[in-house]
């Protein structure tokens, strides 16, 4: 346990000194609390907040519970950004009781970006190297391609383990922009997308998605159904309305499934 929190104090003061001796130091961040109505009554308070100096950046986030059973747990990162590869580390602590639970360091390499000179077609490439410290040492190396043509793209995700060797999983996706408008002058503006995610390996699956979204006045009002496709039925269907007033936003959402209704209500502070 000590050598645990030896090394969470060790990742805290490098990236404090390191944000301190830098100048130019931005923040930003937001509060909130949500309640859940249904299946179970609950209460929940959340926080996040990141410091910015040029291309190093440090943040961290909680979630507490505060009814029916207080508890939670925090995150602490920093990043460091060197152009077209960026360097990382996390460290995810549980709250009552304290408690060290995870620590991993990241690379995310951006490998290509192509557009076309008219916008229409464009692709990119991904590399994310991932090493788990703590509480076991293992790491996984994911690939990203990605390929758009004017409303609509596709996504490849392979990851490898690395340790031990051995090829983790193959996903595809993709998604469709077939609505983006506003009616008339100072109307609602409109937009609906249609999605699927097909997990290729270790085992054949898919999801439909279709998502319509309507925004008027900083309202906002957005539906998602979700289809299984192999064997076909009906997955979910999620609902909420967004109330942003800025720098304050207020929300209330629900989510039906097969089996019981899930409904919460929240609010958040954002800063600066």
């Amino acid at each position: 346990m000590r050598i645990r929190l030896i090394s969470v104090v060790i990742f805290v003061l490098f990236a404090i000194t390191s944000l301190t001796c830098a100048q130019d130091v931005s923040i930003s961040g937001s509060i909130g609390g949500r309640v859940t109505i249904l299946q179970t009554f609950g209460i929940a308070l959340h926080s996040e907040v990141s410091l910015t100096s040029g291309d190093f950046k440090l943040g961290g986030s909680t979630d507490f519970d505060i009814y029916p059973t207080p508890g939670g747990n925090g995150m602490l990162w920093s990043e460091y950004s060197l152009g077209m590869v960026t360097l990382g580390g996390e460290i995810y602590l549980g709250i009552l009781p304290l408690s060290f639970s995870s620590m991993d360091i990241y690379a995310d390499a951006d490998l290509f970006s192509v557009t076309s000179d008219d916008g229409f077609l464009s692709s990119s490439g991904q590399l994310k190297l991932w090493v788990g410290i703590y509480p076991s040492f293992t790491s996984t190396l994911t690939g990203t391609l990605s390929f758009a043509a004017g409303p609509g793209s596709i996504k490849s995700t392979t990851i490898l383990d690395l340790l031990p060797f051995g090829f983790s999983s193959q996903d595809l996706s993709f998604e469709i922009a077939f609505l983006d408008t506003t009616i008339g002058d100072n109307g609602p503006s409109l937009t609906g997308k249609l999605g699927g995610d097909f997990p290729i390996y270790p085992s054949f699956s898919g999801t439909v998605w279709v998502s319509m979204t309507a925004e008027l006045n900083g309202i906002t009002f957005t539906s998602k159904t979700t289809l299984v496709v192999l064997p076909f039925g009906f997955s979910s269907q999620y609902v909420k309305m967004d109330f942003d007033f800025n720098p304050f936003e207020f929300y209330i959402s629900a989510t039906f499934t097969t089996t019981d209704p899930q409904v919460e209500a929240g609010f958040s502070y954002s800063f600066p």
